[in-house]
């Protein structure tokens, strides 16, 4: 079970963490593969070295408030492919120094206001595959160090002034979320945004200037997407994308000027589009 100071209880048909005794030393915990349902408020205390835990593919559907006092040192937590269907404002309570959270493939559906603001040094958040349909900018009030967001295949329709207080975030991926349109308040906030991704959305419209604050982003990625047109307006202020894809789609046109902006341009993809030959103007 132990090797140094990493415990493993994985794979072990543990459905109670009132199960075990963990060793006080422990740095790395490993809880994968077992039939945990819940994480009750004092289950995981006096662990003050603790870096590391590990819960993935159980079967947690809650977790108390406050559930991680006893382990306010750690900073990385996989909770991905359990049953979480909700996260309250004091779920994470006292948990300042992670600096990644996992709650990927779950069935999240609903966010407290603030529920992350405890979180104050986090870097990279994982919710995709779960069943968002709403966020706001309060989701994620308190993570202004959050450098990475992965919100894919959900189910949010619009992200208007969602990302407003993510100021040092630098790449997002919100693929596979059925949005139709990006509108001009969709990015409001991003000052340092590298690396975006929207592949395999509805997307079909852009509002004029939409993009206008995302002057650093180096790649973008939209394969997938059903636009036909891409106007004059749309791409503007993108002045720093080398790379942008925007293949696999039914895009017929792409109006003069649209790629005015796209100065920093060097890798163009657009196979399998409805687009015979790039015009002219789009010649790399």
């Amino acid at each position: 079970m132990c090797k140094t100071d990493s415990v493993h209880f994985d794979n072990s048909n543990i459905r109670d963490l009132a199960e075990v005794t963990i060793p006080s030393n422990t740095t790395k915990l490993y809880f994968e593969d077992n039939l945990i349902t819940n994480i009750s408020t004092n289950q995981l205390i006096n662990l003050p070295g603790l870096n590391d835990i590990h819960f993935q593919r159980n079967k947690i559907n809650f977790i108390a408030d406050s559930a991680f006092l006893g382990i306010s040192n750690v900073t990385f937590i996989d909770l991905g492919e359990n049953k979480l269907t909700s996260i309250g404002n004091m779920t994470f309570f006292a948990l300042s120094n992670v600096r990644q959270i996992r709650l990927y493939a779950n069935k999240i559906n609903h966010i407290a206001d603030s529920a992350f603001q405890w979180m104050s040094n986090l870097k990279f958040l994982y919710l995709y595959r779960n069943e968002l349909t709403h966020l706001s900018a309060m989701t994620f009030h308190g993570l202004g160090q959050l450098k990475c967001l992965e919100i894919h295949n959900n189910d949010i329709a619009d992200f208007s002034g969602v990302f407003s207080l993510l100021k040092n975030l630098t790449d997002l991926n919100i693929n596979g979320n059925p949005f139709t349109s990006i509108k001009a308040d969709f990015f409001i906030g991003l000052e340092k945004l590298e690396v975006l991704d929207i592949r395999s959305t509805s997307l079909v419209s852009i509002e004029d200037f939409a993009f206008s604050s995302l002057n650093t982003l180096i790649k973008m990625d939209w394969i997938g997407s059903p636009i036909e047109v891409i106007e004059t307006n749309d791409l503007k202020g993108l002045t720093s994308l080398g790379d942008f894809k925007l293949g696999f789609t039914p895009l017929k046109h792409i109006e003069e000027g649209a790629f005015s902006d796209l100065v920093s341009l060097t890798a163009l993809h657009i196979i399998q589009s409805a687009i015979v030959a790039p015009p002219p103007m789009l010649v790399i």
